[in-house]
């Protein structure tokens, strides 16, 4: 349109237009799909939650690259008329006019004196850098998914009958919740595992709330309310939890602790958990390996059953049958096929008194009481024997108090864990160990994401020195993310860490349209200086376009609320605060690099140039 208003016919003007942004139309889409390129390779968690975002990111750019060089010059050839501006048009084109005037004088000054963008850029970037050393880490945030979980421990050797009654002591603490509080349901599940065991120390409520828009509270809300209540009951431990779409169902810390035996571990052990007990921030941590699951062992006489021609198996038989269970047969009514199973009634099994009624045979036929033939003995011992990378271990779980983040936990243990000098060897599991493999994994894929992109403009531009100018954008683009992070209270997640990959190719593209510009006026035989200058206040307008409508997209992410909310306010965040800060430095500092670093260097087309002659 600019040419239109040249003078020149729209057929001419839509074609020339094209090709004169070309180049950076081309470079563009290119640069933010090769964004995409590692990420779609991630493993883990992160590779399976991004790995369509990536695929419909290349595809949707790509499309739109081969768009603009082909459909929408021709509907500017047909559409695009020379007409008087509007009042709104005239309004809106003098308030660039007058930015383009302003960002001129800005930018002469900045070329003559550059120290000030130095400054500004080196306290970016340094704030930058301490503000990330204070943002806390997580695998996801915390989300209003609409539903919440108690889980609660009671002591080894709970019965089913009392962790039933454990369980309904919480249910009456959320019981007056339901209906009012934003909370529509729940249901308890003992044992915790939900499958078949012999534990029914744990088990756990799950609390479903009320549609997101027939409610006030959020979950985070319900869960504190519940956990002051919590507090007050005896003889048990819990603590609700909201837990994010990563979790799985698990705790959220799952720290494991190795060494050379379990009782030097045990040591350990309590020292962590001791200190635990003082960080308000963890909640309900507890150990796979404690020393307190009550046990009767049984040992035979081996003598005296010899005598009384009475054999070991004969013992462990009754023992089974009378005491556990056994089939021994089936039988079938009606079609249907039963089990035949024998077992003694509940009061003749409940303590060891039980076993002077049951009897065994002696090889004379003579009937002898089992409690002649064995010895019992109460025992404790620990309810499983954990391994990690084949050494001993023990595993410590427990939840996090709202607010407090996985990374400062598994710091804290971490710490704890190395003044233990039992403990040769720390490890991870369930989402503990997601949030450590995703996040090196997401730092990695931003590293190739940045050598990709280089390798990409430096094919392009046919130089290693312009892409080394529009790369400069990219720290200063992060340091706007995690300035946003900082500002929202929002943590460093697998998605705030995808925004900021996704921030290298969103920053860089500023940098192209400039470049490519001011390559084009030295061909036409401008100077370096002139043609930077000249290329970056004319430029200034698509940017700045461009740049609007991406923070504007971002916006509303970033105030979003509801299911998922959490997670796509940390995308919007650091998009809208990135490009913003992006897009008003680069507008200073690629320009005055390109002033430095370009006068050795000759534009793209100078090669063809030599060949055509």
């Amino acid at each position: 349109y600019h040419r239109i208003e040249q003078g020149e016919e729209p057929l001419y003007a839509a074609y020339a237009g094209a090709r004169q942004v070309g180049f950076a139309v081309m470079a563009t889409p290119l640069v933010v799909c090769a964004v995409f390129v590692p990420v779609m390779f991630l493993s883990g968690q992160a590779g399976l939650l991004f790995r369509e975002l990536a695929v419909a990111m290349i595809a949707a750019l790509s499309i739109s690259g081969l768009l603009a060089l082909t459909l929408t010059p021709m509907m500017c050839s047909k559409l695009l008329k020379h007409s008087k501006r509007g009042w709104l048009t005239s309004r809106v084109d003098r308030a660039m006019d007058r930015t383009e005037a302003g960002y001129r004088r800005a930018l002469d000054h900045v070329l003559r004196k550059p120290l000030s963008v130095i400054i500004v850029c080196a306290l970016l970037l340094g704030s930058a850098a301490w503000l990330f050393r204070g943002l806390d880490a997580e695998l996801a945030p915390a989300e209003d998914a609409g539903t919440s979980q108690v889980r609660f421990n009671a002591p080894e050797g709970t019965s089913f009958a009392q962790a039933d009654a454990y369980a309904r002591e919480i249910e009456k603490i959320v019981l007056p919740m339901v209906g009012q509080g934003g909370i529509r349901g729940m249901n308890a599940r003992i044992p915790n595992n939900g499958g078949a065991s012999e534990d029914f120390n744990s088990g756990q409520l799950a609390i479903f709330m009320q549609h997101w828009d027939d409610r006030k509270e959020t979950t985070q809300d319900v869960a504190r309310a519940i956990n002051a209540k919590l507090a007050d009951l005896p003889g048990v431990r819990g603590n609700a939890v909201v837990s994010n779409r990563m979790a799985r169902g698990s705790q959220p810390i799952s720290f494991v602790i190795a060494g050379n035996s379990y009782e030097e571990l045990a040591k350990a052990r309590d020292r962590i958990l001791e200190a635990a007990r003082d960080n308000p921030g963890i909640q309900n941590l507890d150990a796979d390996y404690i020393e307190n699951k009550p046990q009767l062992v049984i040992d035979v006489d081996h003598q005296r059953a010899g005598d009384l021609g009475i054999s070991v198996d004969d013992v462990s038989q009754a023992l089974q049958t009378m005491m556990g269970s056994r089939r021994v047969s089936t039988y079938v009514r009606d079609g249907e096929e039963y089990y035949v199973v024998l077992q003694a009634e509940a009061f003749n099994r409940d303590d060891e008194a039980a076993l002077s009624k049951v009897y065994v045979r002696s090889g004379s036929g003579v009937l002898v009481p089992l409690s002649n033939l064995v010895v019992t003995r109460q025992a404790a011992t620990a309810r499983e024997l954990g391994r990690f990378n084949k050494m001993r271990s023990i595993t410590l779980n427990g939840g996090l108090a709202p607010g407090y983040s996985l990374s400062r936990a598994l710091a804290f243990l971490e710490k704890e864990a190395s003044q233990s000098p039992e403990v040769l060897a720390i490890g991870y599991r369930g989402e503990s160990r997601s949030f450590k493999q995703t996040g090196s994994s997401i730092w990695v894929a931003f590293g190739l994401t940045v050598i990709v992109i280089y390798l990409l403009l430096a094919a392009q531009f046919e130089s290693f020195v312009h892409p080394a100018v529009i790369i400069s954008a990219v720290p200063l683009g992060v340091a706007g993310g995690i300035i946003g992070l900082a500002v929202t209270g929002t943590t460093i997640n697998l998605f705030s860490q995808i925004g900021i990959v996704m921030l290298v190719g969103l920053a860089v593209k500023n940098g192209i349209l400039i470049v490519e510009y001011a390559n084009q006026l030295r061909d036409a035989g401008k100077d370096v200086e002139t043609a930077i200058r000249e290329a970056s206040v004319r430029r200034l307008r698509p940017i700045l376009m461009t740049s609007i409508a991406t923070v504007a997209g971002a916006v509303p992410l970033a105030l979003s609320h509801g299911a998922g909310a959490a997670a796509r306010s940390s995308i919007g965040w650091v998009i809208v605060f990135g490009v913003s800060i992006a897009t008003v430095i680069t507008l200073f500092v690629v320009p005055m690099l390109y002033r430095r670093l370009a006068r050795g260097t000759s534009s793209p087309e100078t090669e063809s140039r030599k060949l055509r002659a």
